[in-house]
């Protein structure tokens, strides 16, 4: 297609050049030789009248025409793929079509496995990619999940509500509890883990990347919060880089650590594990979906959407157990009280919650109320 003399084509060469800002690696995103990118600027250059990237030093800059265009030519680019994707009726037995997720290993473990087999079920011919970006602290990855939603590299993504951008539609998708986890051969520790217990065993926690402090995931760093906040500190014996390998490291020590319910129970299955209920009180944290605005009607990806709700509702016995409470008929209606959080909480975020200071010494932000 030419747009008064520009092929549509150069804006996608472009839309590359300006997210890579070389030459070279934006050849390779499109697979194209480093010549025949290099020829594509210099047609965008002629009919921008503008040299669009600059040499400063070791790299190339945008100039502030360029800069001006990366926003509009993405979502021109975003519109028309979802226009040459779109059809008015999804054949889920006939699609072909490629879904792209962000998730991260325990969301991947507990829940994919289970939404791979209903797509293989419904759509034999359609693929799924799995991804899990980190970055290396919380708000870099904040930044490259928000920039691959919107520049159009996933098609859903799956995370806490702090990775959530506020630019596309999302909602949640499942809510979970934290609990404790040790090895079944830990006579130390029966039924239950006192606050001194858990305090006194060595923690396996999970962090990312070269394994800094700001890199700790957030279910540690809420852990890690409340715990300081309240003036404990509990000892971390083993850093790993993933949530699953939290399970394989208790076994055969007195190590403890604390994960998701569902992938406590998971792993129970397989693993001589026991699952402990935390000395402390946490209140469940929420998972949420998101995905692109140009997808909002989209029929395949409603269709994926539901697959990932209504499994989600199977997996995590909390979201269904909420679900059922808002369809109640003491919960339905415009008029009904907005749900409540769980006593002495003011407010309820992922690793964010706090605490009425009437019932504590403290006022707590970063997990829960300890218990008394």
């Amino acid at each position: 297609m030419h747009l008064k003399g520009l092929d549509l084509n150069l804006l996608v060469v472009l839309d590359a050049l300006l997210a890579e800002k070389n030459t070279t690696r934006a050849g390779e995103r499109l697979f194209l030789s480093q010549s025949a990118t290099s020829g594509a600027l210099g047609r965008l250059r002629e009919f921008f009248d503008d040299p669009l990237l600059v040499r400063s030093g070791q790299k190339m800059v945008p100039t502030s025409l360029a800069e001006s265009l990366v926003e509009p030519v993405r979502q021109l680019l975003m519109q028309s793929d979802a226009i040459i994707n779109y059809r008015a009726f999804f054949s889920p037995q006939n699609s072909t079509r490629i879904f792209r997720l962000n998730v991260g290993d325990e969301v991947a473990t507990v829940l994919m496995t289970k939404v791979l087999n209903r797509v293989r079920q419904e759509a034999p011919g359609v693929s799924v990619e799995i991804h899990s970006y980190t970055g290396s602290g919380r708000a870099e990855m904040a930044r490259n999940l928000s920039e691959y939603v919107e520049e159009g590299h996933l098609d859903f993504l799956v995370a806490p509500p702090c990775y959530i951008s506020s630019h596309h539609p999302s909602e949640e998708l499942f809510q979970d509890r934290v609990v404790c986890v040790a090895w079944s051969g830990n006579k130390s520790i029966q039924k239950t883990i006192s606050l001194e217990q858990f305090l006194f065993h060595g923690h396996v926690v999970t962090r990312f990347g070269p394994h800094r402090p700001e890199q700790t995931s957030a279910e540690d760093q809420g852990m890690e919060n409340l715990l300081q906040e309240a003036g404990y500190e509990r000892k971390i014996a083993v850093v790993v880089p993933s949530f699953t390998l939290k399970a394989s490291f208790v076994i055969g020590t007195d190590l403890v650590a604390t994960m998701q319910e569902s992938l406590a129970k998971f792993y129970s299955k397989y693993l001589p594990l026991k699952t402990l209920p935390l000395p402390i009180q946490v209140p469940p944290f929420g998972m949420h979906l998101q995905w692109h605005r140009t997808l909002q009607n989209d029929e395949g990806s409603r269709w994926f959407r539901n697959i990932l709700k209504e499994t989600a509702n199977e997996v995590f016995p909390l979201t269904a157990k909420k679900q059922v409470e808002a369809k109640s008929p003491e919960g339905a209606g415009k008029n009904s009280p907005a749900p409540q959080p769980p006593a002495n909480v003011d407010r309820i975020e992922h690793g964010a919650v706090e605490v009425h200071a009437s019932n504590l010494r403290f006022r707590q932000r970063g997990g829960a109320q300890l218990q008394s």
